[in-house]
Order: C-alpha cells, then sequence, then structure tokens
C-alpha cells in the first residue's frame, strides 16, 4: 500500500465531504458512480489547492464541472460482504495505480483525482470509502453500437439513393474509427507493459467530442520486462467469456497476446457485416483470432493496419464530399463508393 501511495503522489486528492454528488449514473459489480456536481473548495486549504497540477486547478476553482467528472466508489453491497469488499477495494486501487500513468493518452479515460488516505481501503465502515474522480464519458461503445445496427437496418431497408449510400458510407466511417480508437489504446497499454484482460463493449464509452476510450482498468495487470509472446500464470478474476482467448478460457498461461484475441472478437461486433467484403481488414482480423498466440499480430501491427485502412476510406469520402464534380471524377467517385459500399 505504501508503494502505491507513492506512485500516485501526484493524483489530486479530496475528502468525501468536498466533493458534491450530482445524479446517479449507474452501478457495476462492485461500484456506484454518480456525476459531480463540484468540488467544495471552501473546504479545502490554500496549501491542498497549490498541490493540485496546473491542469486541474482551474476545474477546481471554479467549482463546478458541469457533469464533466463523476464519482466512482464502492457500493454498500460491496462494502458489506467481506469478499467482495476486497475484490472491489483491490480493484479500485489497482485502477487507481495505473490510470496515474496512462491518463495522458487521448484513448483512456482520464483520472482527475483520488480521496485521500491508503490504496486499497482496509475499512468497509467508511462511508463511500476510497473513490476516484474520472473524466466522465457520455455514452457507451455498446449503446452506440445498437444504435448503428439501427441506423444500418434503416438504410439498407430504405430507396437506395445516392444519399442513403453516402449516410451508409459515413457509419461505416464511425464504426472504423472507433476501431482505430481501440486499437490505438490497447496498442498503448501493451507498451507500456498492462495487459487489460476484460475487453467487452461495456468498458468503452464516447466523450462528449466523440473519442472513443477505455476505462475500468480494474482487471488490468502490469507485466514487468515482459515480451509479446510471453505466457504466465495470471491470478485474480476473468473477463467476458464471450471475448475470452483459447488460452484464458482453459485456464492456461496467457499474455498480451491474449488481448489481441479479445480486441479481433470485438472489432468484428463493432464492424458488422459492412466490411466483410474488404479483404485486408477481414485478413488482420482473423490473424487476431488466431488459435495459437504466437500467430497472432501484436497490436502496433494491427493498430498500423487499420490505420491506413481508415485513412483509405476518410480520403475516400472527403473526395465525394469536397472534389469538383466532372463526368472522368464522377467515374472515380463511382468506383471508390462502390468499393466501400456494404
Amino acid at each position: 500500500r505504501e508503494k502505491q501511495r507513492n506512485i500516485m503522489v501526484n493524483v489530486p486528492q479530496f475528502q468525501t465531504d468536498e466533493v458534491i454528488l450530482g445524479p446517479y449514473l449507474g452501478s457495476g459489480a462492485y461500484n456506484d458512480v454518480y456525476e459531480v456536481h463540484s468540488i467544495d473548495r471552501r473546504l479545502m486549504t490554500e496549501g491542498q489547492l497549490r498541490e493540485i497540477p496546473n491542469d486541474f486547478t482551474e476545474c477546481v476553482v471554479d467549482a463546478a464541472w458541469d457533469g464533466d467528472v463523476v464519482i466512482k466508489f464502492l457500493h454498500e453491497r460491496s462494502r458489506r460482504d467481506e469478499e467482495m469488499f476486497s475484490i472491489g477495494s483491490t480493484d479500485l486501487a489497482n485502477e487507481a495505480q495505473l490510470l496515474s500513468h496512462l491518463s495522458s493518452h487521448p484513448n483512456v479515460v482520464r483520472l482527475m483525482g483520488r480521496s485521500v488516505g491508503a490504496f486499497p481501503c482496509d475499512n468497509p465502515e467508511i462511508e463511500g470509502g476510497c473513490f476516484l474522480l474520472l473524466e466522465r464519458l457520455t455514452t457507451s461503445l455498446s449503446y452506440t453500437m445498437r444504435q448503428w445496427h439501427e441506423r444500418e437496418s434503416h438504410l439498407t431497408g430504405s430507396e437506395n439513393t445516392k444519399h442513403n449510400k453516402s449516410a451508409l458510407l459515413m457509419l461505416c466511417e464511425e464504426r472504423l474509427r472507433a476501431v482505430l480508437h481501440l486499437s490505438t489504446a490497447m496498442a498503448y497499454l501493451h507498451a507500456n507493459g498492462i495487459i487489460y484482460r476484460d475487453l467487452k463493449a461495456d468498458n468503452m464509452g464516447f466523450d462528449k467530442r466523440g473519442t472513443l476510450k477505455l476505462f475500468d482498468l480494474g482487471m488490468a495487470k502490469k507485466l514487468s520486462a515482459a515480451s509479446m509472446d510471453d505466457r504466465f500464470i495470471l491470478s485474480g478474476h476473468l473477463g467476458d467469456s464471450r471475448y475470452m482467448s483459447p488460452e484464458s478460457r482453459t485456464f492456461q498461461p496467457y499474455g498480451f497476446k491474449s488481448d489481441v484475441y479479445s480486441f479481433g472478437v470485438l472489432a468484428h461486433e463493432i464492424l458488422g457485416p459492412s466490411f466483410s467484403t474488404h479483404k485486408n481488414l477481414a485478413s488482420i482480423l482473423s490473424a487476431c483470432r488466431r488459435h495459437e498466440p504466437s500467430d497472432r499480430p501484436s497490436m502496433d501491427r494491427v493498430m498500423e493496419a487499420v490505420e491506413q485502412i481508415w485513412m483509405h476510406l476518410r480520403s475516400s469520402i472527403d473526395e465525394l464530399t469536397v472534389r469538383p464534380v466532372s463526368l472522368s471524377s464522377q467515374q472515380q467517385q463511382q468506383q471508390r463508393h462502390d468499393r466501400w459500399s456494404p
């Protein structure tokens, strides 16, 4: 615990009564999440305010975050059950430790602050116990995927007009951009020696600018001096069986390539049938889901491949919407459009 406190020394710390709660947002297996209305700076000393990083000071001095920050803490059921309290408080501490290093990345949720005191919590009687202050995400990936499916069903079931074809092309771009953001986040974690272990749509969300971000790092693990193909016998609970790699599902040693497998499953779900005929993309996602871990590509390679495909698609869309129309360019545009049409 002392080591964790030292690692997180630069994370702003707040007392429970300094955080003014807003509406209840939801619950997970161990935690409740509320919107943070504001920080009561009247309770903070001048020294505490000076210790807060510059990029955070504006939020505190303004004393209102306009719903851009949430608080995450152990719910009552977790505090009453000894096993749940042990798991939940450890996961919360693990998430705080990892996010304190990763919050600068655009595709990882930002840690805005934490509770004063030791991590993990050692007293379930404390109301709320340990808590994290996190950047708020406006919509979950799972919800957005359902919206995409509804839009696609509506567009494909409607009259086959130029407008509908363009709308479908834009929908493809949104989905592929989400996969690119996801691959970027995972590549960043792996570059920092972190295996995520719980990749699923419910653990990804969009901020108010539409950027996809990874959150809930409670089950993630830091692997010291590990190569991409190393495998480990890791303790702790695992994620959703739907996204598990064959080796983790059968309780075999696993490593970073287990995350790659999970990425392949989730990316396939995000993209839907629209990209099934795109050979390059289908090939990279199929490689991610190979049975043998050493046969799967690294997340760096996956990210580079997805980025190239996305840039090509983005360029095609820009040409369709910006380039002046001539007879020859119309034919070229139609060829590009047909290549990407679902």
